[in-house]
C-alpha cells in the first residue's frame, strides 16, 4: 500500500498543478473582465463633471485696497440693492481714488463720497453718484466688528446713499450693562418697543463690540471677512479730533491728517478663498 501511493505521487501532482492553473486562468479572466466593465464609455467622457458644491462660496467677495492693508468684504445676498449697485460702483472704478474721509478710531471708518477725490475738504460726506437706493434694513442684521453699512441719504431721509458706506471698528468687548441701555436707546429710537438684540448679536457684540446703537437704522450690506488689521490701521490715523484740535466745521474734526493714506481702490474678486472655501 505505502509502495501504491508513492507511485501515485507524480499523478496527483500533475493533477493538482493543472487544476491551480485553469483557477488562476478563470480569475485572470474575471479581472480582465471587470476592468474592462469599469473603463468610462465615449459618452460618459462626453458628459461635464458635476462640481462639487459643498466646496462652493455663491456669495460676492469685494476687496478694497489702502496704503495701510487691505480689506475682502462678503456682500450680503439678502440686500440685492445695495449689493449689485456697490458691484456696479467697484467695477466702473467709481471708488478708485476716493478716500475714507471720516475716521473715528473705536466706532468706524466712512467712504464712497465722490467730493473727497477733490481739493475741498468742506464738502466731504455730501456727495454721491446722482441718485439714492432704497433701504435694506434686515431685522437679524447688526453693527458688529466688520459691518459694512450704507449711510443714510443727505438729500432723501430715510433712502441709503448711492455710494456712501462705512466699516464698523469696534475691537473691544461691551459689558452687558451698557449693552443693555442700548439696547434700551434702539427701542426709542426706532420706536420698537419689543426690540431685543438677538444671542449672536449679544455674543459678538460683548466679544468684539461694534456700535450697537445703530442697529435697525441704517442698511448693512456685508461684513469684512478678511483684513481686520487695516480698518483698525485707518480708524487711528490722527485726526484734529484725537489730536484735541478745533475745526471750522464739525465735519473736519474726523478727517485724517495724512489723507493720502486712506486713499482706496476698489475691485471685485472672481476667485476668493477663506476657511478652506473656495469661491467662484
Amino acid at each position: 500500500m505505502w509502495m501504491h501511493r508513492l507511485s501515485d505521487k507524480p499523478f496527483f501532482c500533475t493533477l493538482f498543478v493543472a487544476t491551480l492553473l485553469v483557477v488562476q486562468g478563470c480569475q485572470k479572466h474575471q479581472a480582465s473582465t471587470e476592468a474592462v466593465e469599469k473603463q468610462p464609455t465615449a459618452l460618459e467622457k462626453s458628459l461635464p463633471t458635476s462640481p462639487d458644491t459643498t466646496t462652493i462660496d455663491p456669495h460676492h467677495y469685494a476687496e478694497i485696497k489702502t496704503p495701510l492693508g487691505k480689506m475682502v468684504v462678503r456682500l450680503y445676498d439678502e440686500t440685492p440693492k445695495h449689493r449689485d449697485n456697490f458691484i456696479k460702483l467697484a467695477t466702473s472704478g467709481f471708488y478708485d481714488g476716493l478716500f475714507f474721509h471720516r475716521v473715528m478710531s473705536g466706532l468706524m471708518i466712512q467712504g464712497g463720497d465722490p467730493n473727497s477725490r477733490n481739493n475741498n475738504p468742506t464738502d466731504d460726506g455730501l456727495g454721491g453718484p446722482g441718485y439714492v437706493i432704497d433701504s435694506e434694513i434686515l431685522p437679524y442684521s447688526f453693527h458688529k466688528r466688520g459691518e459694512v453699512c450704507a449711510l443714510q441719504s443727505v438729500e432723501v431721509p430715510g433712502k441709503s446713499s448711492g455710494s456712501q458706506f462705512y466699516i464698523v471698528q469696534g475691537g473691544e468687548g461691551i459689558p452687558k450693562m451698557i449693552l443693555d441701555d442700548q439696547e434700551a436707546q434702539v427701542r426709542e429710537l426706532t420706536g420698537l418697543k419689543d426690540f431685543r438684540f438677538s444671542e449672536e448679536a449679544r455674543r459678538q457684540y460683548s466679544h468684539g463690540g461694534g456700535a450697537p446703537w445703530l442697529d435697525l437704522q441704517f442698511s448693512c450690506f456685508g461684513e469684512v471677512v478678511s483684513g481686520f488689521s487695516t480698518i483698525d490701521r485707518l480708524a487711528q490715523l490722527e485726526t484734529s479730533r484725537t489730536l484735541g484740535e478745533a475745526e471750522p466745521l464739525p465735519s473736519l474734526l474726523d478727517r485724517p491728517r495724512q489723507i493720502q493714506k486712506a486713499r482706496m481702490t476698489v475691485k471685485m474678486l472672481e476667485k476668493f478663498s477663506v476657511d478652506g472655501i473656495k469661491v467662484h
